[in-house]
């Protein structure tokens, strides 16, 4: 009965998260077509009390770039956004193979597709205050009798960390490359050296170790984990891989975004909308709001802004954030219907008495 409860409200606490993400979304488009409605009546009322050809010409032409960037379902490519989240959904891969990896290095047995499928499920935790839930998600899916609980929290704990770490590297990387203004290229800096610091086995290993003798006192088969400069080598690999694809799926719904048609989408493009998702990305897990609110969406108008426009730069934050919510949702929907049943026998070997609480 404790079970059933703990478990619906887990489930409800998700709902309501994204809920939550879902307005916010909402309201903030209807802020920015407000305002950009607003840019346009302003300009209209200067048209009609200006005769200079040439004044009335530049007007024009400023409220037809206004025009163009309002935020209209039509005039969104929605074959990009398509391709978006076709790519977005395949960059939940190499972190749940990782995930996978993991556990098998701290000398747990779980399927392929169970922890893939734990992983996955995993993200609609983002989307609740604090990200505990991520863990929760992920542990509980997981759990089981080829895998303990307390090693499932750790590998989770190690899986996100790398991938921040990984995440804040490429870009602080991509941001120098690019010349980035002073304050921010300093950030992106300081942001990679404080998320990949941490990563080094030895401070990987001394997490572990307290973890261990904190929750499941002698217990050796969490005190070294396996964890080595191998993992965490395979960990680089499978998360750069990651966020290249994130990178890949962002700057198609920049390209997707009304307005923010450029001559040629270059590689300087490609870094600038891959730097950027992953500062926005960092920045809004350490915020610890749901789903990063707000954070992203300040870090993303401020990198964009100078090459794409401020309107378009919000509207393309905001698109992101509902074509992953929408790819995370569905994938994860999916999977939870599909996912395996456990049998009684199975559950009573269970490690439930490891599973986080939050």
């Amino acid at each position: 009965m404790l079970l059933r409860i703990a478990k619906f409200a887990i489930a409800l606490a998700v709902v309501v998260g994204l809920a939550h993400t879902i307005r916010s979304a909402a309201g903030e488009l209807a802020e920015h077509r407000d305002r950009i409605r607003g840019e346009i009546a302003d300009l209209d009322q200067q048209l009609e009390s200006t005769t200079d050809p040439a004044a009335r010409a530049d007007l024009q032409a400023r409220r037809e770039r206004w025009v163009s960037q309002q935020p209209r379902l039509a005039a969104i490519d929605w074959w990009r956004v398509a391709a978006a989240a076709a790519v977005y959904l395949a960059s939940l891969f190499p972190a749940a193979l990782f995930f996978h990896q993991v556990l098998r290095h701290m000398k747990q047995h779980p399927r392929l597709g169970d922890a893939v499928r734990a992983h996955i499920l995993g993200h609609m935790g983002k989307y609740v205050p604090g990200k505990a839930m991520v863990v929760v998600l992920r542990t509980g899916a997981i759990a089981g009798p080829n895998v303990r609980a307390g090693v499932a929290v750790v590998a989770a704990f190690i899986e996100t960390l790398l991938m921040m770490a990984v995440g804040g590297t490429v870009a602080g990387v991509f941001v120098v490359c690019l010349r980035m203004p002073t304050g921010i290229t300093l950030l992106a800096i300081g942001l990679a050296a404080c998320a990949a610091v941490p990563t080094l086995p030895s401070l990987f290993r001394f997490v572990v170790r307290k973890i261990s003798e904190s929750r499941f006192g002698s217990d050796k088969g969490l005190d070294d984990a396996g964890i080595d400069w191998r993992l965490i080598g395979c960990g680089w690999g499978w998360m750069l891989l990651m966020w290249t694809a994130i990178g890949w799926s962002f700057a198609l719904l920049i390209q997707a975004t009304p307005g923010a048609t450029v001559d040629a989408f270059t590689w300087q493009d490609y870094m600038l909308a891959t730097a950027a998702i992953a500062l926005a990305m960092v920045a809004g897990f350490i915020s610890l709001l749901p789903g990063g609110a707000g954070v992203r969406e300040l870090v993303l108008s401020t990198l964009l802004a100078p090459r794409f426009g401020l309107v378009p730069a919000l509207v393309a934050a905001i698109l992101a954030r509902l074509v992953f919510l929408a790819v995370e949702v569905g994938i994860g929907g999916l999977l939870w219907t599909t996912r395996r049943r456990t049998t009684p026998g199975d559950r009573s070997r269970c490690d439930t008495e490891d599973l986080p609480t939050g």
